[in-house]
């Protein structure tokens, strides 16, 4: 897992564990200056966290993808080259 996916998973998670903790009245410390915007200003910064890691942590993931699929290809090619 590259450093990227590991910044979107964590943001995602910070973005969920906020929200979550934001209805049971406890703030996570880390998060509690945005309160100081007000709650409008709070919702936003939480979902922003929550939908950015989403985003940043399935375009990491499918280029990911992409790249094993060149290096499978590759492998492929390489074999067939071989047999020939």
């Amino acid at each position: 897992m590259n450093l990227l996916n590991k910044i979107g998973s964590l943001a995602m998670l910070l973005g969920v564990f906020a929200i979550i903790m934001g209805f049971m009245d406890m703030v996570p410390k880390i998060l509690a200056w945005i309160y100081l915007w007000g709650e409008s200003t709070a919702w936003i910064i939480k979902i922003s966290l929550l939908a950015g890691g989403a985003l940043i942590w399935y375009l990491t993931t499918v280029q990911q993808a992409k790249q094993q699929a060149r290096a499978n290809e590759e492998l492929q090619d390489d074999d067939i080259q071989e047999q020939a």
